[in-house]
């Protein structure tokens, strides 16, 4: 099913853009005013040329004085060239700078507009995707900044000043030429939108394309390590396919409207040309108004070639935009209250408070769920792969809402705070490291952007960091590649442990901090990580048993809900679930 394409409000959304630079606008309506006037010098210079000659070679005129003709007609074409070509340097000049003001203010829009979805948006939506719209939209509008300044505008100045001028020589023309302009638009019109429909699903099919190209580059470790080079090159030649037969079925439009409009344009000249003929049979027009007409329509010709092709772009940057613009009818699922404040952790207590949750309505993860975090207080959440234990930390950091409860710091349920300043005043060591392509040091600052050089360095011995940064050879100026391709596992879990410590905040939260080491790292991070969490609460979520061991309670979840609490050695003693987790990986992994 092909959507529809909103095109009012479209063009809305763009006007919205496009209004904050009115006096740009004005300018380059003027400009056009007098580059469109200057469209009929031409062809009235050779009607007072053919019609001054014709009198000069009957001898009507003297040759001083046909002479003096000639040299008003060069001075008054030289002036009128001049003038047009300083207009379209100033049209260029003023597009170029409405162009990019325009895209940066779209583009930052937008990006800014993405950042600030849910959690829940980016897990559903293709980074591919999304990259590529973004991209299409800065392209789209130029198109349409371009169509206007270029195509439309000047066509609706040139018909008023043509149809005015050829009124003077016989009304009938300007009527004439109205009605094969209106005749003309309006096949064009619905072919473009016939077109822009198959142009949606050739977007769609571009997208598909470029997300699959995304998504293998972004896994291309995994392609190799299994040998799939092949498949994945059939997949996207059967992908590169597809947006070849909707592209096709596309361009296959253009072929149409251009023998139409060929055809169009040939009859209307046709009969447009044949009243002065007729009337210079008649001997009621002269053959310098025979050419004038022929010029003066001429003229229009070629711009409304021109009105044709800038509604093809009109529909096609519609198309492009259309999906970007979409964006702007998604609202963020977490809201902030009209009055919310900034969060300035204290103590660092945590409640889950009668939490009810499911990612799908259907499916309940939580129910009358509760556990409450004391200051400073080291809690290991443990269980099998399922059990709940992550979506804690994203309702923790109110990436979710719960259906029903409440999540508190310090007494105050977290919706009363704004969302960033929540989040921002807690650190954490996610299960995936995913770095920036940029240094290392940058990588760690990343988590407090004013943070001294003694401190970032300070943070990088902590995460026993610095031998691996000075054996480098541009150090902490290293870049570590997209998502942190050039560093291994447990060196870029230490870089993440590394911003951790650098942010410094009143809640600490491990996620698997250590999985990705070695044993001999493990211990020595695991010795810095028990400075790190003194006065600190922790909440630490492990696979591994023996790095939760040290923990001051112990909570084992089990389908989302807490099944037993306790220390490590009381749980060994009272526990079953947690004495059989600790049996089946003999201090390894939870299998």
């Amino acid at each position: 099913m092909v959507e529809k394409i909103q095109y009012s409000r479209n063009l809305k959304i763009y006007w919205n853009f496009v209004k904050k630079y009115k006096f740009l606008l004005v300018m380059i309506l003027l400009v056009l005013i007098v580059m469109q006037s200057l469209s009929l010098v031409i062809p009235y210079l050779l009607k007072l040329l053919i019609d001054n000659g014709e009198l000069f070679l009957n001898g009507k005129i003297t040759q001083i004085v046909f002479s003096k003709i000639l040299l008003t007609l060069l001075a008054v074409y030289v002036g009128s060239e001049i003038i047009r070509s300083a207009s379209e340097w100033f049209r260029h000049a003023i597009l170029i700078k409405l162009d990019s003001r325009i895209i940066k203010d779209l583009k930052i829009k937008y990006f800014n507009h993405l950042i600030d979805l849910s959690h829940g948006f980016h897990s559903s939506n293709k980074t591919g995707t999304l990259i590529s719209r973004i991209i299409r939209g800065g392209s789209s509008i130029e198109s349409l900044n371009d169509s206007f300044a270029f195509n439309f505008i000047p066509l609706l100045i040139r018909f008023i000043v043509i149809g005015t001028a050829l009124y003077f020589v016989d009304w009938k023309l300007p009527i004439i030429m109205t009605l094969f302009i209106l005749l003309f638009i309006s096949i064009n019109y619905f072919l473009l939108k016939a077109e822009a429909n198959s142009r949606m699903r050739s977007n769609k099919a571009e997208d598909k394309e470029r997300a699959n190209i995304a998504d293998t580059f972004t896994n291309i470790d995994s392609i190799k390590y299994f040998g799939k080079e092949q498949k994945i090159k059939s997949v996207f030649s059967k992908l590169v396919e597809r947006t070849r037969k909707e592209l096709v079925k596309t361009w296959s439009f253009y072929k149409i409207r251009s023998t139409i409009n060929i055809f169009i344009t040939g009859l209307s000249a046709l009969i447009i040309l044949s009243i002065p003929i007729f009337g210079l049979l008649n001997k009621t027009t002269s053959i310098g108004t025979l050419v004038f007409v022929w010029g003066a329509y001429g003229k229009i010709l070629n711009p409304l070639h021109g009105f044709i092709f800038g509604m093809r772009r009109v529909y096609r940057s519609m198309t492009d935009l259309e999906k970007l613009f979409n964006y702007s009818d998604i609202k963020n699922e977490i809201k902030d209250a009209p009055n919310a404040k900034r969060l300035e952790i204290k103590q660092g207590k945590v409640e889950f408070k009668n939490i009810n949750f499911g990612y799908r309505s259907e499916t309940r993860i939580f129910e009358n769920f509760n556990l409450k975090i004391g200051k400073n207080q080291k809690i290991a959440l443990v269980g099998l792969s399922g059990a709940g234990k992550s979506t804690l930390i994203k309702l923790l950091y109110r990436f979710y809402d719960p259906d029903f409860g409440q999540v508190l710091i310090d007494g105050t349920d977290i919706k009363e705070f704004k969302q960033e300043s929540v989040r921002s005043e807690m650190s954490i060591v996610p299960q995936e490291a995913i770095l920036f392509d940029d240094t290392i040091y940058n990588n760690i600052a990343f988590s407090k952007t004013n943070a001294s050089n003694k401190e970032v360095w300070k943070a990088i011995k902590f995460a026993q960091l610095e031998d691996f940064i000075n054996g480098l050879p541009e150090k902490g100026n290293t870049i570590v590649g997209e998502r942190g391709v050039k560093l291994s596992g447990g060196e870029k879990q230490r870089v993440s442990i590394a911003r951790a410590i650098l942010a410094n905040k009143k809640i600490l939260v491990l996620d698997e901090a250590t999985s990705a080491m070695d044993s001999e790292t493990e211990f020595f991070i695991q010795s810095a990580l028990k400075k790190l969490m003194k006065n600190r609460t922790t909440i630490i979520i492990a696979h591994r048993l023996s790095t939760i061991m040290f923990a001051d309670k112990i909570v084992v979840i089990d389908k989302g809900k807490i099944k037993e609490t306790g220390t490590h050695e009381e749980l060994i003693k009272s526990s079953k679930i947690y004495k059989k987790l600790w049996t089946i990986q003999k201090g390894g992994y939870i299998k």
